[in-house]
């Protein structure tokens, strides 16, 4: 009953936070404006993810279970919305963002505890453990990677918002068969935010443009949240839930991120330049609708977090999940590849 109000009071004051805080960011030009590579036509609000983090921060107060373990995450979060709010207003350089992703990682690492220390039995010659040290500076990097994969996923109405949902939805699952019932209960609560955004932003049949956006401060929020629980699943399930199951389930903002930076490399440009690689770029040049795309790649994140779910469940061996894992990264690339063929022809 105490995690249903907490659900409700989530949902309320999304809503609530959208609706007003809309009307604020319009006065103070908290928009993003049209013109270049962003398509839409009227200046939309940069408060989505500001609304969300604060209906899951009001919400999960009222809950009975203990969060002092999470005093580093939502401090992380936080500082992560100021930071995107930041961007969103003066478009921040690189440099001091990295800079903040880095502190935060070091909180959530350092502070917070969430350090993962063995991979597990992926390749199927035994367990891969990893000293402290090593398994810090890879939880740093995973947390900054599914950052600012995120931030760069947020290309379209709803799509990263679609995609975070598949994902927050299939972590809820695990956590729930895992005994992790309170973190279940933290991931159906920031799904019913999720949901809320997705109201306002989805581009729905009859709704002509998104009444807001993510932001950067959202965007990167998701990813921070996502990477945490990723990690943490893994460490306080005792490694019942391996780490490779949590690959399947961030599997679309992993791979597209991996073969946006390979192809930049591969044409001597930065590995941060912005360009319109991503796959959802890819399929709108090749005649997919906007709306058809973010469906498609919500169905794509959920039938993989699925996998991840179905490996858990039916204990399949971790070198069979490891490689067939790696068997659709390698289709998701020969995948892109054509697509970018396909558009060649077009042009």
């Amino acid at each position: 009953m105490n995690v249903i109000i907490c659900i409700l009071i989530a949902m309320v004051a999304t809503w609530v936070s959208i609706h007003y805080a809309s009307r604020v960011a319009l006065r103070i030009d908290l928009v993003d404006i049209p013109g270049g590579r962003k398509k839409h036509a009227h200046p939309v609000p940069l408060v989505g993810g500001i609304s969300v983090f604060f209906g899951f921060v009001l919400s999960t107060s009222f809950l009975s279970d203990s969060l002092n373990d999470l005093r580093s995450f939502f401090i992380a979060s936080g500082l992560l919305i100021f930071t995107g709010v930041l961007d969103d207003f003066k478009e921040l350089e690189a440099k001091p963002r990295l800079l903040m992703q880095v502190f935060v990682a070091l909180l959530l690492t350092l502070w917070g505890g969430n350090v993962i220390t063995s991979f597990g039995n992926i390749f199927g010659f035994g367990e891969i453990s990893m000293p402290y040290w090593v398994g810090l500076c890879f939880s740093v990097f995973a947390i900054i990677a599914m950052i600012n994969a995120f931030n760069m996923l947020d290309g379209l109405d709803g799509l990263s918002s679609s995609v975070g949902l598949s994902q927050v939805f299939s972590c809820s699952v695990i956590a729930f068969c895992a005994g992790l019932t309170r973190d279940f209960s933290l991931l159906i609560i920031f799904m019913s935010c999720l949901l809320v955004f997705l109201y306002f932003n989805f581009p729905w049949v009859k709704k002509s443009h998104a009444k807001v956006f993510m932001g950067d401060a959202g965007s990167m929020f998701l990813g921070c949240a996502l990477a945490w629980f990723s990690l943490w699943i893994p460490k306080f399930s005792n490694y019942d839930v391996h780490p490779v199951l949590m690959l399947w389930v961030l599997f679309l903002p992993i791979v597209d991120t991996i073969q946006v930076v390979v192809y930049r490399i591969l044409k001597g440009n930065s590995p941060m330049e912005a360009d319109r690689e991503h796959l959802h770029h890819l399929l709108l040049s090749v005649g997919f609708h906007k709306r058809h795309v973010t469906i498609f790649m919500f169905i794509i994140s959920l039938f993989m977090g699925s996998m991840g779910i179905l490996g858990y469940v039916c204990d399949i061996s971790q070198p069979l999940m490891f490689y067939s894992f790696v068997f659709f990264v390698a289709a998701y690339l020969v995948a892109t590849f054509y697509l970018r063929k396909v558009r060649g022809i077009s042009e």
